[in-house]
């Protein structure tokens, strides 16, 4: 048996029938709008998905991160300045997960991130990403574009932890 709705403080008489902005519902503190149709806690299921999701695309970015750096590194200190797979693959992953973190999924309140930040993170990606993507097929790179590329790494990474 479904608990009832009342508003808690009552509503004034103008308010009857319409939206209350503080819900309680079977003696619990509701969100605005249950009991009227919707399930209580069906909106926490909702951000608790788009947070799983969230953190899934986190979990992959720093993946891409990893494989990104990894590779630069690994095949900087063999002597031999070439892109790899895992460097084309890390930038792919990086580009495109940070496409998907940026998207406007996480329902607003004091955790979104700055806009400009958001600006300078995908500049640096599209960046990396462009400078790993057009040398792939290059025998040998140049040792300041690769140097770049790590640095532009290091400090993608740098401006997501320290930029609040």
């Amino acid at each position: 048996m479904a608990a009832a709705a009342v508003c808690h403080p009552p509503c004034p008489p103008s308010a009857v029938g319409k939206r209350c902005s503080a819900m309680v519902l079977g003696g619990r503190q509701a969100e605005p709008g249950v009991g009227r149709g919707r399930q209580a806690g069906a909106g926490r299921a909702g951000y608790r998905g788009v947070n799983t999701v969230r953190l899934i695309l986190l979990y992959l970015h720093l993946v891409g991160f990893a494989l990104l750096l990894g590779g630069s590194i690994a095949q900087y200190v063999s002597g031999r300045l070439k892109i790899n797979l895992a460097m084309l693959w890390g930038a792919l992953i990086v580009v495109v997960t940070g496409l998907g973190l940026a998207a406007p999924l996480r329902g607003g309140g004091d955790r979104e991130p700055d806009p400009a930040k958001l600006v300078v993170k995908a500049v640096l990606g599209l960046a990396i990403g462009a400078m790993v993507f057009f040398s792939r097929k290059r025998e040998a790179v140049n040792r300041g574009h690769f140097l770049a590329i790590i640095a532009l790494t290091l400090v993608n990474a740098a401006v997501a932890v320290f930029w609040r």
